[in-house]
């Protein structure tokens, strides 16, 4: 193999991952700006599920609470008995009371805490949300897109002279080189 055939040989293997390169940036493009909007749908509908999610353990736990209270109610007069002082407000002659923490005490009107866990948004939502929301990047994406497809058909393929093994003159124009492959004879 000749010095000059390495060298072609080089620059087409250049020319063409430069091709599928540039085809690959275009069609990522052209993907960011297609799916970004149903991949933020689908972020908004996980958060919502999540909320419902933490909106279901809330209830259960308020449920299994009332439960808890009205099984006890039935079957322990003691705490029965507890209930009606603290609702009433009603103490016994010569009984004494106790401070104890806020936990500690006995609370027939309950209130049950909003969970504050917070859903943790994956990684790649901060580098679609562009695509998704702004109408003037998604056109700049999808002009870029189409440009570097453009180019990439244009100015990244071999003449057709060169694929079907004819011989090219070495010396030519630009404008020659790159429409050689449009042009018969």
């Amino acid at each position: 193999m000749s010095r000059e055939t390495q060298t072609i040989s080089k620059f087409q293997i250049l020319v063409s991952l430069s091709f599928w390169l540039t085809i690959l940036v275009s069609c990522s493009l052209f993907g960011m700006v297609y799916l970004a909007p149903k991949v933020m749908a689908h972020e908004k509908l996980s958060e919502d599920y999540f909320r419902g999610q933490l909106r279901l353990i809330e209830k259960q736990n308020r449920v299994k609470h009332f439960r808890d209270v009205a099984n006890a109610l039935q079957t322990d007069s003691h705490f029965r008995e507890e209930m009606q002082r603290v609702e009433l407000g009603m103490t016994e002659p010569n009984s004494e009371s106790f401070p104890v923490e806020a936990n500690l005490s006995l609370d027939p009107k309950k209130t049950f805490p909003n969970p504050t866990t917070q859903r943790v948004a994956p990684w790649y939502v901060g580098y679609i949300v562009p695509f998704a929301v702004d109408p003037g990047f998604r056109r700049w994406s999808l002009i870029a897109a189409a440009l570097s497809m453009f180019f990439a058909f244009v100015f990244l393929q071999e003449p057709a002279s060169q694929k079907t093994g004819q011989e090219e003159k070495s010396s030519r124009s630009l404008p020659r080189m790159i429409f050689s492959r449009y042009l018969r004879g």
